[in-house]
């Protein structure tokens, strides 16, 4: 922030980027010292380390563990999934859900906590993007086509829609494969082979499950379109309608505070948290546990961890524990700065946003090829634009959970 970006306005977001990256890269290295922020410096150090053995899993399985491991069967069931929860958020897992805060839809003066798909959801359609754009662009465009009147246009029957379908179920099939690679390699290998069997078969029918329940992407595209895409709970009602978490423990772990009913937390896909509520009947919390350990391994440790060559394997190590530490490096990072610094800033951002606002407003006005309705739509639209710019207090609290992290190596 201190490098005289701001006097240099051609600077694209991506330099800038590259410039924080470089920065966060530093402060690991100096954190494995000593410091609130030591075992995120030896993660980060111990992924250097990996760098002639980079398809190796043992880190990952190591991480597993330090989240409770394998439990075996006949161990006693978990009373509750909440502490697996709570700890696999803290690492940036989500395997059936995820959370995050973010400004209030209606009140934009204060913070609501959002319960969103779980972000496997996102890796999947980002990764389907990249291999296949021109196929799911089209897809994508069609289900966002609306008619002038409102009615959907009829469904395409084009060849795109047959290949989405296919990429779709053709991935999830490759993912299914490689989750039980990593079963067999999960379980004990003392294990009697028909127990083993008998395990293996119980985590990929409940990776199976968990993956029917997620909504299909063009049903979640019509809900937003039907305005009732999410629905606002507090404290008591979110218990009440999904009873599968401690919603209150839970929540006061991730974000390092004391939630109350007058707290507003917005639910994206209420039908989707129903729909696994009825989904997590079907098994024990012990197979539930061993499954979600898995299913975070898969999609989100495996993917880090097992990349391919790439020149700059720093930089790759910076990106994993910012991946899996997301909540920890931001910590890091803007503890360098003081909070009275970061005020200062934030006044100066405010103020470009504003400056930002008046240039727009005189450009759509002087142009000449708008017609007056949409002119009047994209001034109305500029007028209720705000911009919030702020960093979360707790980053600067010593006795936070989210910096001091469970596992110290990877």
């Amino acid at each position: 922030m201190s490098s005289g970006f701001g006097q240099n306005p051609e600077l694209s977001f991506n330099t800038l980027q590259k410039h924080v990256d470089r920065e966060i890269q530093q402060l690991l290295t100096l954190s494995t010292r000593s410091g609130p922020f030591q075992k995120l410096g030896l993660f980060y150090n111990s992924c250097l380390k990996t760098r002639d053995k980079r398809i190796s899993t043992a880190p990952m399985f190591a991480l597993l563990n330090d989240l409770g491991g394998y439990l075996l069967p006949g161990t006693p069931q978990p009373p509750d999934l909440t502490p697996l929860l709570s700890r696999l958020l803290l690492v940036n897992g989500a395997p059936l859900f995820d959370v995050y805060l973010e400004r209030d839809v209606v009140n934009r003066t204060r913070l609501a906590v959002f319960l969103d798909l779980p972000r496997r959801y996102g890796h999947t359609a980002r990764l389907l993007h990249r291999q296949y754009p021109e196929v799911l662009n089209g897809i994508f465009d069609f289900h966002r086509t609306i008619r002038p009147s409102g009615t959907r246009t009829r469904r395409s029957q084009s060849k795109e829609s047959r290949a989405y379908t296919y990429i779709k179920d053709s991935a999830e099939e490759k993912r299914l494969l490689s989750l039980e690679k990593l079963v067999h390699r999960f379980l004990p290998s003392n294990m009697p082979p028909e127990m083993r069997a008998k395990e293996a078969q119980s985590i990929l029918l409940f990776a199976s499950m968990l993956s029917k329940t997620f909504p299909r992407e063009k049903d979640i595209i019509n809900s937003f379109q039907r305005r009732d895409g999410y629905k606002s709970y507090n404290l008591s009602e979110l218990q009440e309608t999904f009873g599968f978490v401690q919603w209150k423990p839970l929540m006061d772990d991730v974000f390092a505070t004391n939630f109350t009913d007058n707290d507003i937390f917005y639910v994206i896909d209420p039908n989707y948290l129903k729909d696994l509520h009825q989904m997590l009947t079907h098994f024990q919390n012990r197979v539930i546990h061993n499954a979600l350990l898995l299913v975070f391994a898969r999609d989100i440790l495996h993917e880090l961890i097992n990349t391919t060559a790439t020149p700059d394997w720093s930089g790759f190590c910076t990106r994993v524990t910012i991946n899996v530490f997301a909540k920890a490096v931001s910590a890091l990072y803007v503890r360098q700065f003081s909070p009275q610094f970061l005020e200062e800033l934030r006044k100066q951002v405010t103020e470009m946003f504003t400056l930002l606002k008046v240039t727009l407003e005189m450009r759509i006005r002087n142009l000449s090829w708008l017609d007056e309705a949409t002119r009047k739509a994209a001034l109305h639209k500029l007028a209720n634009l705000r911009g919030h710019f702020f960093t979360w207090p707790q980053l600067w609290n010593e006795t936070c959970k989210l910096i001091l992290m469970t596992s110290s190596e990877m």
